[in-house]
Formats: structure tokens, sequence, C-alpha cells
């Protein structure tokens, strides 16, 4: 490991993080309403230095010469295998009734929903172009942020540490690097951070685990369009 996989792991794992929280924090407290005009805008945002994160990974991973298959660029049919996609489907399917219990209009669903998102609510998308931002956003984040906290991340540390160590660090970083959402959020966090690790060390390979991050992103996007547009606080302006 060199300077530059100590430089890319800080900034993914520390200084990415605490930006996020220092201006999502700010932003609710000074100026919510610029938050509701340019989501947009923050999704694309995301979306540019998480693919120059990645791209800067891929590099110093090319020219080290080192092996794909140690980052996760594998497949292999296994016993974990199958188990990994059976958990990936029955996590999907969970998200697809919680977003077909919103959009057939179950008594209570989107109230609870709404209360659940609490302030994280106002980043996500309301109108049908916010949508349409958020599924790139979803897409990035799933290849991206697998690439990062389970390929590389477990790369790293298990030069340092037992597996389960690793895995067990992984996931608690991961729930804390998303919790500028909120502290309220830490359980489920913790919960899907848990998951895609598992799916990840079960199988060996980065696939299930960025299909499960970008569907179910995609589907919990749409799940909060259906509840904010009809809220109060949704707006047209984007």
């Amino acid at each position: 490991m060199g300077i530059w996989d100590i430089l890319i792991l800080l900034t993914f794992s520390v200084i990415m993080p605490i930006s996020s929280f220092i201006h999502f924090r700010r932003a609710l407290r000074e100026n919510p309403e610029y938050i509701s005009n340019n989501r947009r805008k923050h999704y694309r945002t995301t979306m540019f230095w998480q693919w120059a994160l990645c791209i800067a990974l891929v590099l110093v991973w090319q020219l080290n010469g080192r092996d794909w298959a140690e980052l996760g660029f594998r497949f292999e049919v296994s016993m974990g295998l199958w188990i990994g996609t059976a958990i990936t489907l029955a996590t999907l399917g969970f998200f697809y009734l919680q977003l077909h219990q919103a959009s057939t209009g179950k008594p209570g669903v989107k109230e609870a929903l709404l209360k659940e998102f609490g302030d994280v609510a106002l980043f996500l998308p309301q109108v049908r172009p916010e949508l349409n931002s958020f599924y790139g956003l979803s897409f990035t984040a799933g290849i991206v942020e697998e690439i990062l906290f389970r390929g590389f991340f477990i790369w790293v540390f298990t030069q340092f540490m037992p597996l389960w160590a690793a895995a067990i660090l992984g996931i608690a970083i991961f729930a804390l690097v998303h919790s500028y959402q909120g502290w309220e959020q830490l359980p489920a966090l913790l919960a899907i951070s848990a998951i895609l690790m598992g799916v990840f060390l079960l199988t060996g390979s980065l696939l299930l685990p960025m299909l499960l991050h970008i569907f179910g992103d995609m589907i919990q996007g749409r799940l909060a369009f259906e509840v904010l547009r009809d809220a109060e606080f949704s707006t047209a302006t984007s």
C-alpha cells in the first residue's frame, strides 16, 4: 500500500464525510430553501466527486499492476453466490414492498415514512426531473461506493487485521460516513451496510453488492418521490 492509497482512503472515509456533514447541517440551519431549489445540482456534484475518486483509484490500481480480483472484480459460482443472491432479492423485495404500500395509498404508510425521513427529506427527489437525476446518483453510488467501501476498504485493512475485524470496521465506517443524514438514520444505515458487506464476503465479488446498492437506492428514491411530492414543503422548482 502506497501514499496514493492512503490519500484515497482518507478522502472517501474522512474528508468527504466531514465536508458533507458540515454542508448538510449548515444548509439545514441557514438556508433550507436553497436545498429545495438545488437538489439536482447537489446530485450532479456528488456524482462528479465520486467518479473522480473512483477513477483515481482505478489508475493507482492499474499503475501498480495489482490483481483486479483482489478488489472484488471476479465471479465464481458457489454456495455463497446462491446465499448472497437470496439475500439480495429478499432485501430488494422488502424495499419494493415499502414502495408498493406507499404507491397504493395504504393508510398511515406515507405519514410514517415522512416522519422516518426526517431532515434528509429536503435532499430527496420531490419532482420528476429530480427523480431522474437521483437515478443517476443511485447508479454512481452503487458502483463507486461498493468499489471503495467493500473492495478497496477490505483490501486495505486485511493487511493489518483479520477479515472479520476489517468487515466490522467497514460496516461501521460506511454507516458513519452517511450519518450526515441524521443520527436517527443510523440503525438503518448499519443494517444495510451489514447486508452489503455480508453479500460481498459471501460471494467474494462486487457484482451483487453493486446491483443491490443501485436498485435499492433507485427504489428508495422512487419511494421518497411518492411520499414527498404531495408533502407541504415539496417544490416544483428544480
